[in-house]
């Protein structure tokens, strides 16, 4: 059986060998947050999943591309961007700061300027920022 990480339901994770009812809603609400999965990987992120666990699940992953919960970093207030799971409040608090004082971000690459996140962490945001 192979599921759709970006559209398995609670249930349908819960067929998978070694998920429960708890791992499945972390599952869940866990690409909700982030809005959606790029990698199949990020699913080994979920809090409490072993990597064990995950490795044995991995051959039944499937993802489809596109779809993903874009974050515009032009309007977007620290609330919507601190409810990202990569993001912080402080982080967030340093973008729209930014904003305020020197306008608009011309392109997503310019909140690497901030040096408010790592660049790990600028990579793993990217596919979710617009402008």
């Amino acid at each position: 059986t192979r599921i759709s990480i970006n559209k398995a339901t609670a249930e349908e994770w819960t067929a998978l060998n070694g998920i429960g009812p708890s791992y499945s809603k972390r599952i869940v609400k866990f690409r909700e947050k982030l809005g959606g999965f790029y990698s199949i990987n990020q699913v080994a992120e979920v809090y409490g999943l072993p990597d064990s666990t995950f490795q044995a699940i991995l051959p039944q992953l499937a993802l489809e591309t596109g779809g993903l919960k874009k974050i515009n970093i032009n309007s977007a207030e620290e609330e919507e961007l601190s409810a990202h799971p990569y993001l912080s409040y402080r982080q967030a608090g340093s973008w729209v700061k930014y904003r305020k004082m020197h306008g608009p971000f011309e392109r997503v690459e310019d909140v690497q300027k901030l040096h408010a996140i790592s660049e790990e962490t600028y990579q793993k945001l990217l596919p979710y920022l617009t402008l």
